[in-house]
């Protein structure tokens, strides 16, 4: 169950190169409090230097700019300190020789002649306040239409799978039948069978394209990670076909849950009728409000790290409430019962 204390809270480091030695000194200072750095050190291939940069900010929990004579004329650390605080992101400034000038001025900063005498003020109760006061103030994006939402999961998990540090955290689901739900290829007759008796933009070939590949990214950060769900698979306006087409996809996915010996655990409440969340690791956070017949709409999704935390930690809280947490194998006896008695 998730907690704040000692957790691996990711910090970005920005730093001008002619400070390379000291910021090396923070990282490996995060590194002995069990945070994890992010900085230009472990930048992969595949995106244009500022687009990981930016991706890189808008995913973690604190944002720490080394702030010496160099870095205050750099172009890169202005732009990045300005990035971060227009994304709400806490800012932790560590200043070397004097106060803080410019953006962060405002911002209470450590300051000293000596980059040893600063790394001990990096400590984890002060980076933990941080984190927390920060949940307030997250960034939105939105999705109107069903489409969009899932253009939105889609591009938010790309950006993860190009991450290099990606810690073990779960995937949490909260939905009547949920992503797992859907068929895993475009090509699958449960396609036709899902959206028996309904029209609309539900079964345009690009829409269940789309649909698939959302299944297909979810399904492996689940299998490699683990998940949560919390399920009530009962529709009232669905028909007896497109019921029974759900419940056997979303069994299939439970079946590679176990056989991959995946960390999948299963709550049955009726709780989750009301909305359909997605919490991806505590790298996003989606929440859908108006169902509809091609999917979910009103869709409010962020990465901001903070309240992504605070999502997490609501989640962790309700699952663990329940009585009867159950492994893949149970709920699929439960989707078998729920099958027969269709």
């Amino acid at each position: 169950m998730f907690t704040y204390d000692d957790y691996p809270y990711r910090v970005f480091i920005s730093y001008s190169r002619q400070d390379h030695t000291s910021a090396k000194k923070v990282a490996d200072r995060l590194r002995e409090l069990n945070l994890e750095p992010v900085w230009d050190e472990d930048n992969s291939g595949g995106w244009s230097f500022l687009d990981v940069i930016t991706k890189q900010i808008d995913h973690v929990h604190l944002f720490v700019p080394l702030l010496t004579g160099e870095s205050e004329n750099s172009s890169w650390v202005n732009h990045e300190i300005g990035y971060a605080m227009g994304r709400n992101i806490p800012v932790l400034p560590l200043s070397l020789g004097h106060l803080p000038r410019g953006m962060v001025a405002g911002i209470q900063a450590e300051v000293a002649e000596r980059i040893e005498d600063l790394l001990p003020r990096l400590r984890c109760d002060r980076i933990k306040r941080l984190v927390q006061k920060a949940q307030a103030a997250a960034v939105y994006d939105c999705a109107s239409l069903a489409e969009d939402r899932t253009d939105a999961i889609l591009r938010h998990c790309e950006e993860v799978e190009g991450f290099t540090f990606q810690r073990a955290q779960r995937l949490r689901h909260r939905a009547a039948f949920g992503s797992f739900s859907l068929p895993f290829t475009a090509h699958d007759p449960l396609w036709e069978k899902r959206y028996q008796g309904q029209v609309g933009q539900g079964r345009s070939p690009r829409r269940i394209q789309r649909l698939s590949e959302e299944r297909r990214r979810l399904e492996d950060y689940a299998l490699k990670f683990g998940c949560d769900l919390v399920l009530y698979p009962k529709l009232s306006h669905l028909s007896r076909d497109a019921t029974e087409a759900r419940l056997q996809t979303l069994q299939a996915f439970l079946r590679k849950a176990h056989d991959a010996q995946a960390k999948c655990r299963v709550v049955f409440d009726e709780s989750a009728l009301a909305q359909n969340i997605l919490i991806v690791g505590d790298w996003f956070f989606a929440e859908s409000i108006t169902p509809h017949l091609d999917g979910y709409r009103h869709t409010i999704i962020t990465c901001h790290a903070p309240t992504v935390l605070r999502e997490v930690k609501e989640f962790d809280t309700r699952f663990h409430a329940h009585d009867d947490i159950m492994s893949a194998d149970r709920a699929i006896v439960r989707l078998d019962e729920s099958l027969a008695s269709l």
